[in-house]
């Protein structure tokens, strides 16, 4: 059992970490099935219950806390990095490899999760922050999309799709790009 470490990597049938503030536990647990499934859940020590974190999937692959003990990461199956609270709500869903993620770990700051998966890659996202873009109302979603980037998806009727993609100039930049 590790006791608040923020570099776990999980690849026992079971585990337990105990949280930051040393009253939550995570757990892992593999389902008896013909393929192995895991699903994480959090244990109050306190209140002596716990609930299932079924918004981080039946493909765990390994969990770690964040430095606050209110944020839980996962790696799956599926390739997707979760963060979310640790009391279920939907996480944050960090997209970037099509391939299990072996681990995971949030910088003691908070400021930075890293991720490594089997296709050789290791990434370093920033903390999100806020609501999960995937929950927004449809007007902040788009409004926060057009923020992050300057691809646009236009109408376009000679596109099979009748769409296509288009770049601008980032909206901070008034068509000076930065030079590095």
């Amino acid at each position: 059992m590790d006791t608040g470490s923020s570099e776990l990597l999980v690849r026992q049938p079971g585990a337990a970490f105990v949280g930051p503030d040393g009253r939550h536990v995570l757990l892992l647990r593999t389902q008896n099935t013909n393929f192995p499934v895991r699903t994480a859940s959090v244990y109050d020590m306190r209140q002596r219950r716990s609930w299932p974190l079924t918004t981080h999937g039946d493909q765990v692959t390994l969990m770690a806390w964040d430095p606050s003990g209110t944020r839980v990461v996962t790696g799956s199956r599926d390739g997707i990095v979760r963060v979310g609270p640790v009391t279920g709500e939907d996480p944050h869903l960090l997209i970037g490899s099509s391939r299990p993620h072996l681990g995971c770990s949030s910088r003691p700051n908070g400021r930075l999760v890293a991720s490594t998966s089997e296709d050789g890659t290791v990434r370093i996202w920033p903390m999100p922050k806020g609501r999960p873009l995937h929950t927004l109302p449809r007007d902040a979603f788009l409004e926060k999309l057009r923020s992050l980037t300057n691809v646009r998806i236009v109408s376009d009727a000679s596109a099979s799709s009748g769409y296509r993609t288009t770049s601008l100039p980032f909206q901070g930049c008034q068509g000076n790009l930065p030079i590095w």
